[in-house]
């Protein structure tokens, strides 16, 4: 396993990823549509965001952004290739997500997920601070999550 810092070379692939990983929970095409016109890696995005790829045998198997913030960074992006999901990537990329947040004197996230991946937060040791609305269908309600990093 290699983790490294995401650069411009790697932006279609990370957007490829982010856009088939979300299709993993089901959604129709009108939500995937809205979803790609909303979020999408840019150079810009690069530029002022934390990113990290985890690399295996040379193929990109995950990555995740830190967007910073005052008071809470926001996790704006944790996605594993949709043909890797449930191979025990996640938990390995959550753990130098936790490096990189002590690395960068990070002690809190904050972020909202789909609905389908609260589990996995909640089992790394995130937890439920409520529910908003989704950007993309407002009648969805999708969960907030915090996560406060362990002293070590």
């Amino acid at each position: 396993m290699f983790y490294r810092r995401a650069g411009l070379k790697d932006l279609e692939l990370l957007n490829q990823i982010l856009y088939d990983s979300e299709k993993y929970w089901n959604h129709d095409k009108i939500y995937m549509a809205g979803f790609a016109s909303l979020y999408r890696l840019t150079e810009k995005y690069l530029a002022e965001s934390i990113v990290w790829i985890m690399e295996a045998d040379g193929t990109i198997i995950g990555f995740f952004c830190i967007k910073p913030a005052a008071e809470a960074h926001e996790l704006d992006y944790f996605y594993i290739r949709r043909d890797r999901i449930g191979e025990g990537f996640g938990r390995r990329l959550w753990q130098h997500l936790q490096q990189v947040c002590r690395d960068q004197g990070i002690s809190r996230l904050t972020w909202v997920t789909d609905p389908g991946a609260l589990p996995f937060y909640l089992k790394m040791g995130a937890w439920e601070i409520g529910w908003t609305r989704s950007k993309i269908n407002g009648k969805r309600l999708i969960p907030k999550l915090e996560y406060i990093l362990p002293l070590e």
